[in-house]
This record gives C-alpha cells, sequence and structure tokens, in this order.
C-alpha cells in the first residue's frame, strides 16, 4: 500500500482513474464555468416585459396606481384621523389584494397594529365612519376572517 500524499498549496486532485504517485500540475489551467441548472419554473413564469400588462386589466375600482392612493391617504385624509384608525388603514391597505379586497382576522390585524383586539376594532369603527372602509364580510371564531373592501380616499383641492 502506498502511503498518502498530501497536496500543496495551489495543487489539484488528480482524476479518479489516474490515481498514481505522480503529483498534480502546479497550476490548473482554467475551466469554463459549467452552465447553471434550468430554474424549476422554466416556461411557467413569463419573461418581465409581458407582465407589464396586468397593469392595464386591473378593474375599473383601481384606476389609481398604489402610489397615488397612499400619497392621497398621507397627503389629505390621514390627518383627519386618529392614529390607530391609520395604523388600521396602512395595514388592510398593505394587505389588499388586486381585487380590492383585503383578508384579515381581528386578532391578526390587532398584532400587526400592536395594539389589543378591542382597540383594532374601535380602528375599524372609526375606519367605517370616516367612509374609507366596508366591511364585505363580518368574519368570527367559526366564519373564519373578515373581508373588507378599502375605499380610496379623495383628494382635496388645493384651495381648501
Amino acid at each position: 500500500m502506498s502511503t498518502p500524499r498530501v497536496l500543496q498549496p495551489g495543487e489539484v486532485l488528480p482524476p479518479l482513474d489516474s490515481l498514481s504517485d505522480s503529483p498534480a500540475p502546479a497550476a490548473a489551467e482554467p475551466r469554463e464555468p459549467a452552465a447553471l441548472p434550468a430554474r424549476r419554473s422554466a416556461g411557467r413564469v413569463p419573461p418581465r416585459s409581458s407582465r407589464s400588462g396586468a397593469a392595464q386589466q386591473r378593474p375599473a375600482s383601481h384606476s389609481k396606481s398604489r402610489f397615488e392612493v397612499i400619497n392621497d391617504f398621507v397627503d389629505d385624509t390621514m390627518k383627519t384621523l386618529e392614529f390607530r384608525a391609520s395604523l388600521a388603514w396602512f395595514t388592510l391597505w398593505r394587505n389588499t389584494k388586486p381585487n380590492g379586497l383585503a383578508k384579515i382576522a381581528m386578532s391578526d390585524l390587532a398584532r400587526r397594529m400592536g395594539c389589543s383586539k378591542y382597540t383594532a376594532k374601535r380602528a375599524i369603527r372609526d375606519l367605517r365612519r370616516a367612509g374609507l372602509l366596508t366591511v364585505v364580510a363580518l368574519g368570527s371564531k367559526y366564519r373564519g376572517v373578515s373581508i373588507y373592501r378599502l375605499t380610496t380616499p379623495t383628494p382635496k383641492a388645493a384651495d381648501e
């Protein structure tokens, strides 16, 4: 049996079929990088250029971009609301799907707002009174989560 050989810094392991006591070359010639494996979702995800058409397919209720909605809320509406209602509106706005509905349990809303469930319920009540929220379905322990529809805030005129 031969003695094990220690590789010196810069040496490369010899191919498996030629395991002999001859030293490997000191510097290996650079190899081309291996081709990256294909993505598992290849063919299922459309290229980014064709995704841009999704903006034109929004329902009429989403005629404003999300950026415009958040600007209108911060510039005009937020100063008229209690802090808890603003937190609830932001949390619901973040969870709103393209169909305009936000599905969230009251306990989850309270956890995300960092408050009690009672405070979250008061925030929902404040938003309803301000006309910024419609309760589509009220959830409970056996009915599932509540479903809300946020009403886009209307910007006030500059002269007001």
